[in-house]
């Protein structure tokens, strides 16, 4: 057995990088470093540079716009997927000049990413597409999050298309530091860690899990990065889950032992599952019965309509499927067969399959039909299911079918079983239903409109006195198709809008729904029945006279102890997420200030608010609002002076080209740290509450510092450049 020690992040006084790079790009053709940048249309240069000399490349054309790449041949290091924060001196001026180009003629710099280089694909990860005419450089920056491997950017300039523009572009000063440890604190409790000796995994047990301000919680064995923490987002408390066991090398300086781990070899799932995903349909399935490949179950847990013996006494079909980062996936699984030649078909849904065993199980269906069909809401992320499909297990028949329907709904707004828990509909999203999702009689459904015996609801706010929604029935068990009708009020005391009633809408069949008679920003229901109990598929596609979310208010308010306050309201929440207040200096470059859970679906208004440390003058705030489906949309930006901020730091001069560094401070200074790009320490300097003090950095390597000034209030970080 082998002992496997679990270490998980924890945040010290100061980040550790774990890839860093830095260039000034004045050793030309040296390797690592800017001899790495040759090769791909620029020159290096000292003429009109940023600091002695900057990599520069020419901008031209007639009237056409025109791009010049600069990208590095050779990989500048080795990501973990980490947050990594990149910033660059950059300049613009005209060709062989030292008069700054015009706003208009500049259209936009780029910088991509890839991990293969000039011969793999480039992924955008920053756009300045507002230049500021200057003769000095600008720093710019920003942050993204690498995959895994080796890294190589490109910086991309594009002239505005105006009549013969001709300029230089200068870019300097690069640095790259990949973080490991920065935010609130994370912990986790793994209590059962098995390794498997054939695929390589780890099944974990989540006790606890707190990830904190990280994007995700990494898992540490016996030194080394192997389990990348964003698999364990969206896991839950107390359950099973499987992981990939990625050995990527490394040490970590900042983390904590969990000795209480034990690993033990399992026999992976025998039933070699086929990978589908949304979309997916197979025909002329057949497999031939008891004793035969497929015949491989021993244990099969039951739930639903189906027995455990139906999968353990014949053969299982079995498919996989693997949801997305976000929590709260449907998935709609239908098959067709002949019952009177093949006998009854039956589906089972599972969320783990160990050696013979299917366990855990979520759904299952069994019935007497030609069409069969299981429906799985508010799924796990990052979580593999396993959907078996047999045959009746009283005659141990050969399985004969098709796949006609696996369907993937990605919002968690799906209809519910009771309206008083309906999902909201927004007018931007297309919504996917099944009659088969277990749905029962409604206590409280009001009569109208058919015999209720599986309805499902959605409730909406109106926009317009009328609603326009189209619709489709399809993959119906018995052909019947479903009955739609719509309702005002509040659940328990509904009363039937006129004219909304269909009954029935018939089985592979579509159309339009409209209903009227509707008051502006009430909130309404709409239901669904199999009609006689029918098993559907069905759809609604909002056309109008429902609303989407609602922003009423986005502002901010500076305070007086050197705070924003950072304010919004929202009218309406539908399908909602979390939102993320942004901040800039410049009104171009943006990093988050915090993130904030948001009610998911709400017809009421609601208040948020957030803090921020002002460290300029004046910033610019800006709303990010995510969907469930990963999408997300800004607010209007809003421009806020603080006149009250001042960290009281003043250092001098910088760059320094002696190594001398006076440091000021209006608060007591009781250390100053010096830190390369990599979070190492490189020289300390212990003090007796002083004001200020005089480094001597002349021995270290020209480029980019931090000092970690810390006194009784704070830990400031500066950056320093020795030229």
């Amino acid at each position: 057995m082998k002992k496997i020690i679990v270490l998980i992040l924890l945040v010290p006084m100061i980040n550790y990088g774990q890839f860093t790079y830095f260039t000034d790009f004045d050793a030309l053709n040296v390797s690592p470093g800017e001899g790495q940048w040759d090769g791909t249309g620029w020159d290096g240069t000292s003429t009109n540079s940023c600091s002695v000399n900057s990599m520069k490349d020419n901008c031209y054309g007639t009237g056409s716009s025109q791009v010049v790449e600069m990208s590095n041949t050779v990989s500048l290091g080795v990501a973990l997927g980490n947050v990594t924060a990149v910033s660059f001196d950059y300049k613009i001026l005209e060709y062989s000049s030292v008069t700054a180009t015009p706003e208009t003629d500049f259209k936009e710099l780029k910088v991509y990413y890839s991990t293969s280089g000039t011969v793999g694909t480039w992924s955008l990860i920053y756009t300045l597409n507002t230049h500021v005419s200057s003769i000095e450089c600008a720093t710019k920056s920003f942050s993204f999050t690498p995959s895994i491997g080796n890294t190589f950017l490109q910086f991309t300039v594009e002239h505005s298309g105006i009549s013969n523009p001709d300029f230089s572009v200068y870019i300097d000063n690069l640095s790259i530091i990949e973080t490991l440890c920065n935010g609130t604190v994370p912990s986790a409790t793994v209590s059962t860690t098995n390794l498997s000796c054939i695929t390589n995994t780890y099944d974990i047990d989540v006790v606890d899990l707190n990830n904190g301000s990280f994007v995700s919680t990494d898992v540490y064995v016996d030194g080394v990065l192997d389990v990348l923490g964003s698999q364990l987002l969206g896991k839950t408390v107390g359950s099973t889950h499987i992981v990939t066991l990625t050995p990527i090398g490394g040490s970590v300086d900042c983390n904590v032992e969990y000795s209480d781990i034990t690993a033990i070899c399992v026999t992976p799932c025998l039933g070699n599952p086929t990978p589908i995903t949304s979309g997916y349909t197979e025909s002329n399935i057949i497999t031939p019965g008891v004793g035969a490949g497929d015949d491989w179950v021993t244990e099969a847990e039951s739930c639903g309509t189906a027995s455990s013996g139906e999968f353990e006494d014949s053969d299982v079909k079995l498919y996989s499927y693997t949801t997305g980062a976000i929590e709260g996936e449907s998935i709609y699984f239908t098959i067709e067969y002949d019952y009177t030649a093949d006998e009854s078909h039956s589906i089972g849904v599972w969320e783990n399959c160990i050696a013979d065993s299917l366990i855990d199980c979520v759904t299952s269906y069994y019935n007497f039909d030609n069409i069969a069909g299981v429906c799985l809401q508010g799924m796990l992320a990052n979580t593999t299911y396993y959907i078996g499909v047999t045959n009746n297990y009283f005659s141990s028949e050969s399985l004969n079918f098709d796949i006609i329907d696996f369907t993937v709904e990605t919002s968690a707004t799906v209809p519910d079983d009771e309206c008083e828990f309906a999902s909201i509909m927004n007018i931007d999203e297309f919504y996917v239903g099944s009659t088969r999702c277990s749905y029962t009689a409604s206590v409280s459904s009001p009569g109208g409109c058919g015999a209720i015996e599986n309805d499902s609801w959605i409730e909406f706010v109106a926009g317009e006195t009328e609603v326009v929604i189209d619709y489709s029935v399809s993959n119906c068990s018995n052909g019947n198709g479903i009955q739609l009708s719509a309702f005002s009020g509040s659940c328990g005391s509904l009363s039937l809008i006129s004219g909304s009633c269909i009954n029935y809408v018939s089985n592979n069949s579509s159309g339009t729904w409209v209903f009227s008679g509707l008051t502006i920003g009430e909130s309404y229901y709409i239901r669904a029945d199999g009609y006689a109990n029918d098993l559907c598929s069905y759809s609604y596609d909002p056309i109008s006279g429902i609303l989407p979310i609602g922003l009423s208010s986005f502002d901010a308010v500076a305070l007086s102890n050197e705070y924003n306050r950072i304010n919004w309201e929202t009218s309406s929440e539908i399908n909602t997420d979390f939102f993320e207040v942004e901040k800039s200096g410049d009104g171009l470059n943006y990093s988050t200030v915090s993130r904030h859970s948001a009610a998911g679906n709400s017809n009421q208004k609601l208040d948020y608010f957030t803090y921020d440390k002002a460290t300029e003058l004046l910033t610019y705030y800006r709303l990010k609002q995510y969907d469930l489906n990963g999408e997300y949309t800004y607010s209007n930006v809003i421009k806020l002076e603080n006149k009250k901020i001042s960290d009281g730091i003043s250092i001098y001069p910088n760059p320094t080209s002696d190594g001398l560094v006076c440091i000021k401070s209006l608060n007591e200074m009781n250390r100053v740290e010096v830190l390369d790009n990599s979070g190492r320490i490189v020289s300390s300097e212990y003090l007796e509450g002083s004001n200020e003090i005089i480094l001597n950095l002349d021995g270290l390597d020209k480029g980019g510092y931090f000092l970690q000034i810390v006194n009784d209030y704070s830990i400031i970080l500066k950056k320093i450049i020795i030229k």
